[in-house]
């Protein structure tokens, strides 16, 4: 049975593959599922699909023993609710349940799934599910979540359209999964330019407030090209201890004039503003969209395991346990172990920094999902972390524009305007460094330190 995915609305799911050979779909985006060290955190794909009409037909098979694997799969699809748009049909326990009773009367045995009967019922609004609050991974399309959870609360869902979300939405995807050509430069911006995803030693603070100026400076020179605001006086004051700033602006030409392609496909980023200035004030919503990236996947790479007994007993469980099995060899687990005992108040390890010593790409790959990018341990690394920043930006973009306000990395554990240290285990690599260059009055004594390893 070749089996698809649809989104909370109803619609096919972007992860899913979809046509006509597709018999049945279930619930595939966005599905809660168990995370390392027992958390909780979702996943998307048809894959999480399939378990539910695996339990549908289980259901089915526990008051029907006596059924065969055929009358079972035509009860399902008979009973199936018809998806929008000729989209196919969404299995249905309940309708199933109850036809089930007297499906005697119209199962046909061996019996073309194209030549069955259908039920007539269609989906409903009131079918679509809710995505769970605990939607914490940045991979991709999380980066959509975090983007709609920090406009909703901030209170700006009146500032930020529809249409602005688009935009916002589609450049953070972009950034993890397009490649562009700048001055004769092809750019993967996943992979050559690290900045934009706080990968490496970059320096993220940093990173945030040239994306973020650069967008400022753009909104309040419609007559300028791009180009000319990443060369202007203005912009290159912004530039404190950035590597690979060169690589910075071409990222920003691609994202901005270029066109960019997504799997070797064309991928076309959608335009919020018409009318007079349009084309300024979208391409400074689009680099508006790059600072929010690096801002989410800050918390991602540069958070650190929390410094307790507890956590790491669980972690090192984890790491050799269940989650890292079929990951970790043994010397590379002996390695990671080191690393955590070596841990002290003044030092730490990364969540990205568990995968450092994977040798096979492969494997090495699948523990960065499993551990920086799925932060089941740490859920408030984007509840208190992540989605505090980034709506912090949301906020200065819209309502001050000229204002980097910098301090939003500094409020973890509270709310926007408001420092709580010590309300949380949230702790970033060099954060009080990187702000520290920004403005040199921060105090050796700053609360900054708090929530910053790696400074001496």
């Amino acid at each position: 049975m070749a089996v698809g995915g649809v989104s909370a609305d109803m619609s096919p799911a972007d992860c899913s593959v979809q046509g006509a050979d597709v018999e049945l779909s279930a619930p595939g985006e966005y599905i809660p599922v168990l995370a390392q060290l027992g958390g909780l955190t979702v996943e998307s794909g048809t894959s999480m699909a399939v378990p539910h009409i695996a339990a549908v037909a289980a259901k089915l098979w526990e008051n029907h023993a006596d059924w065969s694997a055929d009358k079972i799969r035509q009860c399902m699809d008979v009973s199936a609710k018809q998806l929008a748009d000729g989209n196919g049909k969404i299995v249905d326990y309940k309708a199933a349940s109850e036809l089930a009773k007297d499906f005697d009367v119209v199962y046909k045995p061996n019996c073309s799934t194209s030549d069955l009967p259908e039920c007539g019922s269609h989906v409903t609004a009131e079918d679509r599910y809710e995505i769970p609050g605990v939607v914490a991974k940045w991979m991709e399309k999380g980066h959509n979540s975090l983007i709609s959870d920090a406009v909703s609360d901030a209170n700006l869902k009146s500032k930020y359209t529809d249409k602005k979300i688009a935009v916002l939405k589609a450049v953070s995807l972009a950034v993890d999964t397009c490649s562009g050509t700048s001055g004769g430069t092809k750019l993967t911006l996943a992979k050559d330019v690290p900045n934009l995803h706080a990968h490496k030693f970059t320096n993220y603070i940093t990173t945030v407030y040239y994306l973020y100026k650069i967008a400022y400076l753009q909104k309040k020179n419609p007559g300028k090209s791009i180009t000319e605001i990443m060369n202007s006086d203005s912009a290159k004051g912004a530039v404190i201890d950035l590597a690979n700033l060169s690589y910075i602006n071409k990222a920003i030409n691609i994202i901005c004039t270029k066109e960019l392609k997504k799997g070797g496909k064309a991928y076309n980023i959608p335009n919020a503003y018409t009318g007079t200035n349009a084309a300024a004030n979208n391409r400074a919503l689009r680099v508006l969209g790059m600072a929010l990236h690096v801002a989410g996947d800050a918390f991602s790479h540069k958070s650190i395991v929390p410094n307790s007994d507890d956590m790491k007993s669980k972690l090192k469980v984890n790491v050799i346990g269940e989650g890292g099995k079929n990951i970790f060899t043994k010397d590379e687990y002996k390695q990671i172990i080191k690393k955590l005992d070596a841990y002290t108040s003044t030092t730490g390890m990364t969540y990205s920094a568990l995968d450092d010593n994977v040798a096979d790409s492969g494997r090495k790959k699948k523990s960065h999902q499993n551990y920086a990018d799925s932060p089941g341990s740490s859920g408030r690394r984007y509840t208190h972390g992540a989605k505090v920043v980034v709506t912090g930006l949301l906020k200065d973009y819209y309502y001050r524009h000229n204002k980097f306000e910098h301090n939003v990395f500094n409020n973890f554990g509270g709310t926007y305007d408001t420092v709580v240290p010590g309300k949380n285990n949230i702790c970033m690599f060099r954060i009080y460094t990187y702000a520290r260059k920004l403005d040199t009055s921060f105090a050796p004594t700053s609360t900054w330190r708090t929530y910053s390893r790696g400074d001496g």
